[in-house]
């Protein structure tokens, strides 16, 4: 039996009466290292965990983070050749990689990593305040990067996502957005705390029309038509993570948008301070592109006005994405769309089933993505010209 060599250990305290307990010792790495309780299953299951660590190795030499980042990357780059993946999404396991795993481990010695020290490393990172959507991020590519051994040089990885998060529950009511506290007007609110103009115009173009942060930065001249009978926005460029212009996120991406009354005034006027031959809105004092970085820190600062002020929660954690979530929601609150395919074809996304599941089905008076025909209903909400 694999429990075989787990032993009663008995002695006596100081008082001289006798005590006893279960107890298993071994070496690890080393040193020496035991566990013992009262209840058995404690012990045996410390037990089993060597066991499986002890056995889990087809090598005696060292397995470093290094060269299996090095194999990792050699992955990426095939996948990056092939068009699998993007260029994005390489930089960010790249960072991600320098800043969360090697700066904190320095070169580790991957045999060494079992359950618990996945935990102790999880719970690491959460001491840092990492969120945990962010550290689930950490989690698979440290997954990625050890899962180069197996089963060469390690029978199994032990991370097991399972085994160390939460299983998400499902949206309930509890998670919606309350819009008797999110109105508009409470939106509006929350972006005047922004201490920054062009940001603040930033957040409110994605407030009508549902774009994503990535194309309101692109905002020109040329594709802001506030001078037209009929306001609108459109959509062609947005800015990459090097604050580069590219398409939109996705081929559906391009698309028309109308402007409302109010943000048209506002846009005007502001437009009306540029230099005549800046094309590009919203550039900070070097004349680039206002990153996301600068835009989080400035919504932060007004979400802690706001949450001060009225002792509220905000609704979101993904920060500059959540007032194209909001926009989303609050058209299906209002009926303004009735099917998915309208919404998905507006908001510029590719998933008509995402977009009917987080907004239609949770917010939609009449939760049809198929049948239902488009309403036309061009109006300060910013629907499709």
């Amino acid at each position: 039996s694999i429990m075989a060599d787990l032993h009663k250990r008995k002695w006596l305290n100081k008082q001289g009466k006798p005590q006893w307990a279960w107890c298993y010792k071994w070496k690890e790495n080393g040193k020496d290292h035991s566990v013992q309780s009262k209840i058995k299953q404690v012990v045996e299951k410390a037990k089993q965990e060597h066991q499986e660590r002890k056995y889990n190795h087809l090598t005696n030499d060292k397995v470093d983070l290094v060269s299996s980042y090095n194999q990792y990357v050699n992955s990426l780059n095939n996948q990056l050749t092939n068009k699998d993946i993007g260029i994005g999404h390489v930089k960010d396991c790249k960072s991600i990689y320098t800043h969360q795993i090697l700066n904190k481990l320095n070169n580790v010695n991957l045999k060494d990593i079992d359950y618990i020290w996945i935990e102790n490393y999880i719970a690491k990172l959460r001491n840092d305040g990492l969120t945990d959507a962010y550290i689930k991020r950490v989690f698979h590519i440290f997954k990625a990067i050890y899962d180069v051994n197996v089963p060469k040089l390690i029978r199994t990885n032990p991370f097991v996502a399972k085994d160390f998060f939460k299983k998400s529950r499902k949206s309930t009511t509890r998670d919606m957005i309350n819009f008797d506290i999110w109105s508009f007007s409470k939106i509006q609110e929350l972006i005047s705390f922004v201490p920054n103009k062009p940001t603040q115009l930033m957040f409110k173009l994605m407030v009508d029309t549902a774009c994503r942060p990535s194309e309101a930065r692109a905002a020109s001249r040329t594709h802001l038509k506030v001078l037209s009978n009929t306001p609108h926005f459109e959509v062609n460029f947005s800015i990459d993570r090097d604050n580069k212009l590219k398409p939109p996120k996705t081929d559906e991406g391009h698309r028309t948008v109308t402007i409302s009354a109010n943000l048209k005034d506002e846009l005007v006027s502001y437009i009306n301070t540029l230099p005549k031959n800046q094309e590009y809105l919203f550039l900070n004092g070097k004349g680039n592109f206002i990153d996301l970085k600068s835009m989080t820190k400035d919504l932060n600062i007004a979400i802690q006005a706001i949450s001060k002020k009225y002792k509220i929660d905000y609704f979101s954690n993904r920060k500059t994405y959540s007032f194209r979530h909001w926009a989303a929601s609050k058209w299906a609150y209002d009926g303004i769309y009735e099917n998915a395919i309208d919404l998905c074809r507006d908001m510029g996304d590719k998933s008509v089933d995402f977009v009917y599941k987080n907004y239609i089905k949770r917010y939609g008076k009449k939760p049809d993505p198929k049948i239902s025909a488009y309403k036309d209903t061009s109006n300060a909400w910013g629907t499709a010209v």
